[in-house]
């Protein structure tokens, strides 16, 4: 079994390669290997959100809150007033 995720592109571009085609075999095996390579990407980034749910969960409200400040701010100093 090989060690690469499985990429379900990657047999039907070495079926392609093996027929009659416009491309080299090695343009075939640099996109599997690509591709394979972005597979395993998405899935070591997912494993890390899915392993900080509370994190994650808190991101969007962290940013409404940091948003709602820097507009407080704004319409303060726009207006003239000095929040204390």
């Amino acid at each position: 079994m090989s060690d690469k995720p499985y990429n379900p592109w990657r047999e039907f571009l070495e079926n392609v390669r093996d027929g009659n085609n416009f491309f080299r075999s090695s343009e075939y095996d640099e996109l599997a290997t690509y591709i394979d390579d972005i597979i395993a990407e998405v899935r070591r980034m997912r494993a890390l959100l899915d392993g900080r749910p509370a994190l994650n969960s808190g991101l969007v409200e962290a940013y409404h809150h940091w948003t709602a400040g820097v507009y407080e701010s704004d319409t303060s100093a726009a207006s003239g007033e000095t929040k204390q």
